[in-house]
């Protein structure tokens, strides 16, 4: 069995919603954090347009009810998701 740590959430886009979960390590390398919990979801407040967008992404070329953030890739630079979307924990 495999322990996979890191941040899930609810994501909604207009009348569409999916689970979102943000690797532990991905948020490390991208945002510079330590190993805690607690600074994992910090970040995911503070830098939650740049989450957002990534995982739009993600859910729009593919369409899965179920995203998993392993890495930002090009998502970091693209641009802002459409207004209606909105995370929830």
């Amino acid at each position: 069995m495999q322990v996979i740590q890191g941040v899930e959430a609810t994501v909604l886009v207009g009348p569409q919603a999916f689970r979102l979960v943000v690797l532990a390590e991905a948020l490390i390398a991208r945002f510079g954090l330590d190993k805690s919990p607690e600074s994992w979801l910090r970040a995911c407040a503070d830098h939650a347009a740049e989450i957002e967008r990534a995982a739009c992404e993600q859910f729009r070329a593919h369409g899965d009810p179920l995203v998993i953030l392993r890495d930002f890739g090009e998502a970091a630079t693209a641009p802002d998701p459409a207004p209606a979307v909105r995370v929830r924990p």
